[in-house]
């Protein structure tokens, strides 16, 4: 099997040439019965210490630049099968040959990642980095994963390893969790079903070990709460019992940036524990390529498992949507410049978008390039 070819069909899907012309774009998508069910968001009593983000494939890509666009606001990144931060470097050829199944980043492409990175956080391109002195992240990636290889996840951990190095954030946590069993999919722990589920996960025996349409596997391993676990460790995890006591709902935003390839909506999950102005976190969770509304309705915000988890880890869960258009048939995130070339930076209009959606849900006000 030619594994670029394979890699390049499940995280892009048909990326194919992206061209990020507006008048390709699809139109928005509705959310689920939007007249009835969408509701214009409503502020949280959100703790800003406790805000963090995380995401898989291309969404892990997106977590690694919210996370270095933005350390004031996301100081907890968790990074399922994702790469280090300018990893593609705005060309959508190196994004294939280095970011994905055929090489990896050189120790020399490393050096100069950070190089970027400090140089930024410096001319105010990105947010100080000094506010990640005390921060998290937290890698994971799978042993069978043949679109995003191990090699390539394993240089994001060198990345910030050197950055933390570099840049003297002796209290910043790197976790890198790289001997599980599964391939490019968010693993579950889900047991695979006797039987087909309308509307669920596939029923592929090996849908853990390779990597199956909607990417949501059935592993017998708990991937959100491993990250929960690992982004907020002044919880003590071996006593956390699932929940089911929240509720989730499509909420609508307002003032956001243009052109961004984004819905105006997120489903947002908010269990009891964030009800009657209580404090609590805030996960900002982002799907995968073919992993947006177009792709799976509802079905990653109800599957991946965060909401199992966040009455006990005390956190509202908000999923962002990207747009499905021509040239990026995946929906994927941008992380190699098709919205605009500071795609990676503060003026990038899909982390604009992510900022904003925080601050509205109660979040703190960032600066965010515009």
């Amino acid at each position: 099997m030619n594994i670029v070819r394979h890699g390049i069909s499940i995280l892009a899907a048909g990326i194919m040439l992206a061209q990020a012309a507006v008048s390709w774009g699809q139109g928005a998508a509705r959310p689920d019965n939007a007249g009835p069910r969408a509701v214009a968001v409503t502020p949280l009593n959100i703790d800003a210490t406790r805000i963090a983000v995380a995401g898989i494939s291309s969404g892990a890509y997106m977590a690694v630049q919210a996370q270095i666009a933005y350390p004031d606001l996301f100081a907890r990144a968790g990074v399922l099968a994702g790469g280090p931060y300018q990893c593609a470097e705005d060309s959508m050829d190196t994004m294939v040959q280095r970011c994905m199944a055929q090489n990896a980043p050189s120790s020399a492409d490393i050096s100069r990642f950070v190089a970027t990175t400090l140089q930024r956080s410096r001319n105010g391109s990105n947010g100080p980095l000094d506010k990640l002195k005390n921060g998290i992240v937290y890698m994971l990636h799978g042993t069978y994963d043949t679109v995003v290889l191990p090699a390539v996840a394993e240089s994001a951990v060198a990345y910030y390893t050197e950055l933390k190095q570099q840049a003297g954030l002796t209290g910043f946590s790197i976790t890198d969790d790289k001997d599980r069993p599964f391939g490019h999919t968010f693993p579950t722990a889900l047991p695979p079903p006797s039987a087909p589920v309308s509307g669920g996960p596939p029923t592929s025996p090996d849908d853990c070990k390779t990597s199956v349409a909607p990417y949501l596997g059935h592993c017998g391993f708990d991937a959100a709460k491993a990250i929960l676990a690992h982004l907020y460790p002044e919880i003590d995890a071996s006593k956390a019992e699932p929940s089911g006591s929240g509720t989730l709902q499509q909420v609508t935003f307002a003032n956001l940036p243009q052109n961004a390839y984004m819905e105006n909506w997120g489903y947002l999950y908010t269990p009891a524990a964030c009800g009657n102005n209580q404090a609590c976190g805030l996960v900002v969770a982002l799907h995968g390529c073919n992993q947006n509304y177009t792709a799976v309705k509802d079905l990653f915000a109800k599957v991946a498992g965060f909401n199992r988890w966040a009455e006990f880890f005390r956190v509202a869960v908000l999923y962002p949507q990207t747009q499905t258009f021509t040239g990026n048939y995946g929906g994927c995130w941008d992380w190699w410049g098709y919205t605009n070339a500071d795609y990676d930076t503060r003026k990038g209009v899909q982390l604009q978008w992510i900022a904003t959606a925080v601050q509205q849900l109660g979040g703190p006000a960032t600066a965010t390039g515009r």
